[in-house]
């Protein structure tokens, strides 16, 4: 209890003090604590199912060599988000299914079918095809610029006569709040 009402405290006093100036100025020179089981692995350290739950925060900054646009992947293969801001010590990092975040993404046979996907917030992105297009529930989807990486799965696709276009609802493939180790991807790697 005494590690969560600390934490809770941190994190207050984290937004109300621009963050990066509270962390290195301050009083709290290592932030070790924060960590239940200690690991060489980039942590998220901050997010995914608490009350900011549209950002995460990563253990890793610049000082690490962390860079805007570096890609976030948890476990072998799955795609997390994107850096957005980065601080010394630690970074900010953007769930690709953040409301409004748009991100380039591919599907189909092959991963030939090209589009951009909309966050919806809560781990849901969405996507409108057009009605010739066989987008089948349970289909992966990738990042169009590194399919080796899922972005998600979809979750259904609402097609009606008579529009040209279905609505596609993509569920990304893990819960945030249970992200802790993940990997950096540099952002020059990922386009090769």
């Amino acid at each position: 209890m005494t590690r969560i009402l600390a934490f809770s405290a941190l994190v207050l006093l984290f937004f109300a003090f621009e963050g990066s100036f509270f962390i290195q100025n301050s009083a709290i020179s290592s932030y070790s604590f924060l960590f239940l089981e200690p690991s060489g692995n980039p942590q998220i350290i901050f997010g995914g199912g608490y009350i900011f739950s549209e950002a995460l925060y990563l253990n890793r900054g610049a000082d690490d060599g962390a860079e805007a646009g570096d890609l976030i992947v948890y476990g072998k293969n799955i795609a997390v988000g994107k850096i957005v801001e980065v601080f010394p010590k630690f970074s900010k990092v953007a769930p690709f299914s953040k409301f409004g975040e748009k991100t380039p993404l591919r599907t189909g046979d092959q991963k030939s079918v090209l589009f951009e996907g909309a966050g919806r917030g809560g781990g849901e992105i969405s996507a409108d095809f057009p009605n010739t297009i066989p987008i089948n529930a349970g289909d992966g989807v990738y990042l169009a610029q590194a399919p080796s990486y899922v972005a998600g799965v979809i979750e259904y696709a609402d097609k009606k006569e008579g529009r040209d276009f279905q609505k596609v609802s993509i569920r990304i493939p893990v819960s945030l709040n249970s992200i802790t180790d993940v990997a950096i991807i540099k952002s020059n790697a990922a386009e090769r």
